[in-house]
């Protein structure tokens, strides 16, 4: 097995010689860039590493074992409850304002099929 520097493997220049500091103002330039480097990670990671991640992890399948089950309910309701018109996601981290997973509005006036 060939091991390679981290930076190497996920395909940037060098490590950061500072440590990125998480911006309260989700829109902030810092912010912003910081989700798009995420993401590079993300993609630069083979699937199978993540999956064998994944199962070395438990504590990590159980969060992307969640998140994966709200994704699929809320495609679920989106593809069989017509008179759904929004779904909304909470900010898992600000539950100051609302305290639950998803906030689910219907039309005015119907009721949820079966």
């Amino acid at each position: 097995m060939t091991r390679l520097p981290v930076h190497d493997y996920l395909g940037l220049d060098e490590m950061p010689s500072e440590p990125r500091r998480r911006k309260t103002d989700a829109d902030h330039p810092d912010a912003s860039a910081a989700r798009d480097r995420v993401s590079l990670m993300i993609d630069a990671i083979a699937p199978a590493d993540l999956v064998e991640a994944i199962k070395r992890a438990p504590s990590l399948r159980g969060m992307i074992l969640g998140y994966v089950a709200e994704e699929v309910f809320e495609k679920f309701l989106r593809d069989n409850h017509k008179e759904v018109t929004e779904i909304e996601k909470h900010d898992d981290h600000d539950r100051s304002k609302n305290k639950s997973d998803r906030t689910i509005t219907y039309k005015v006036g119907s009721t949820p099929s079966n």
